[in-house]
């Protein structure tokens, strides 16, 4: 059995984005509410730390480009686009303790558990069901609790809950 976890932001800042054609159309997050970002600004925003840390490690399944953030008309250096590529296997309501709504909606769950024949085997996914929540294998999340992060939650799959 794949032992995982969810990596997530502890704080959520105010933020939206958006691609500006005077920035030369690149993707452009605008952060409000906050004073520091931290490693983690949302599932899409890494800083570059992380991303060396995923480089140096040989971390499988996600892209990085570059991205601007703007705090007010402050640039803030040092952050990273990040598309998790890699598929987890469907979600297993059964083990995961899944509360559907309508009887065919995820409203909540438990646990997170896999159906890992679906899993493509990649270090970081997603699981379909649960959208744009990121995952990442133990030996990737061992490797980034090293850096001690800021602003990031590993929370092992087994302890991943929505109410």
């Amino acid at each position: 059995m794949v032992r995982f976890y969810a990596i997530e932001p502890k704080a959520h800042p105010a933020y939206h984005w958006a691609e500006y054609p005077e920035r030369g159309s690149k993707t452009v997050y605008k952060v409000t509410g906050v004073r520091k970002c931290g490693d983690l600004i949302s599932s899409y925003v890494w800083s570059s730390r992380m991303i060396d840390c995923l480089v140096k490690c040989g971390a499988t399944g996600y892209s990085a480009r570059p991205v601007t953030v703007l705090r007010g008309r402050q640039e803030l250096r040092g952050y990273l686009r990040v598309c998790v590529l890699g598929k987890g296997g469907p979600l297993d309501c059964e083990r995961s303790k899944v509360t559907l709504w309508k009887g065919r909606t995820i409203f909540g769950h438990e646990a997170v558990y896999m159906h890992e024949d679906g899993w493509d085997g990649n270090d970081l996914f997603r699981i379909p069901e649960l959208g744009g929540r990121n995952f990442a294998v133990e030996r990737v999340i061992s490797e980034l609790k090293k850096l001690n992060p800021t602003n990031v939650t590993f929370t092992f799959s087994t302890e991943c809950s929505l109410p």
